[in-house]
This record gives structure tokens, sequence and C-alpha cells, in this order.
């Protein structure tokens, strides 16, 4: 007698198709300004402070803006796998410079002057004591200042740049 074959159970599967995929821009957006605001305030407090307040600090603010919003959106595109949009356009790039140049000009006359002067000496400060800081409101209220700083200098930014790569367009 020959072997009998045993039904087989049949499973369907549903596929979603979209339009457009939703794509998580929103939450890279909040992730990159604030690691990569988290990681300036690291390298500023740790490096820059300590160097003579001439034009030589102000090339390495606006330098570590720049990597630091590199790095910032490394992490961030890690946390929530976005992977999208990562050939970048001429207008991109101006807008990453303008608003590098104005969050620099903002931080280095007078910003942080008013928040070291506010809360901490931070020429003194150990890492150990940093780490520590980093958990504290005052530190939070650092953090909130330069991220809303930081979301004006953008706005401002891709204005200027739209303006000045379209030629200016209405």
């Amino acid at each position: 007698m020959p072997p009998q074959k045993k039904p087989v159970k049949q499973v369907e599967t549903i596929e979603y198709r979209y339009k457009n995929k939703p794509k998580p821009t929103m939450g890279y957006i909040l992730l990159n300004a604030l690691f990569s605001t988290i990681i300036f305030i690291a390298i500023y407090f740790f490096y820059i402070l300590q160097l003579p307040r001439d034009i030589l600090q102000f090339i390495f603010v606006f330098l570590a803006t720049i990597i630091s919003g590199i790095i910032g959106s490394a992490i961030a595109r890690m946390f929530v796998m976005f992977w999208d949009d990562l050939a970048k356009t001429s207008q991109f790039y101006t807008k990453t410079m303008i608003a590098a140049l104005f969050y620099s000009i903002i931080l280095f006359f007078g910003l942080f002057a008013f928040i070291t002067a506010r809360y901490v000496d931070f020429t003194t400060i150990t890492v150990a004591e940093f780490l520590v800081y980093m958990l504290s409101q005052d530190f939070l209220e650092i953090v909130g200042v330069l991220i809303i700083i930081k979301l004006l200098v953008y706005l401002l930014a891709d204005f200027m740049a739209d303006k000045m790569t379209f030629g200016g367009g209405s």
C-alpha cells in the first residue's frame, strides 16, 4: 500500500504595500539634535573652553559644530534605522555651512559666557564630575537652550540656503 499523503496546512500572508513608505524623520531629527548637542557640549567643555579666546577658538567651535552634527546624525540614523536621503544636494551643504556659521557666532559671542557664568565653571571640572553633571537639571537646561537655538538657526539657514541656491526666487 502506498504511503498516504497528509494534508498540508496553507498559511496566507498579508503583504502591505505603501505608496510612500513611512519614514522616521521626526524621531531622526529630534535624536540628531539631541546627540549632536551633547557631543558638541562635551567637545566644547573638554577641549575648546581651555583655549585662549581668539579666532582659533571660533574656528574650533565652527568645526566642532560640523563634526558633532555628522556624528550625531550617524548615531540617530542607527537608532531609528533611517538610511534614506544619504546623498545630499548642494542646497543641503549650503544650509549646513550657514547653520554652522550662525550657530558658531551665537555660541562664541556670549551664549556660553552666560551659561558658564550662571551654572558651573567647566575649567575645573573632571570627567567623572561632568558625567554626574550630565544628569542634573542645570545640564538639561543648557541642552534645551542649545536645541532651541539650533532649531531657530536651522530654520533660518534653510530659508537662506533656499534663496541662495535657487537665486532668491519667490
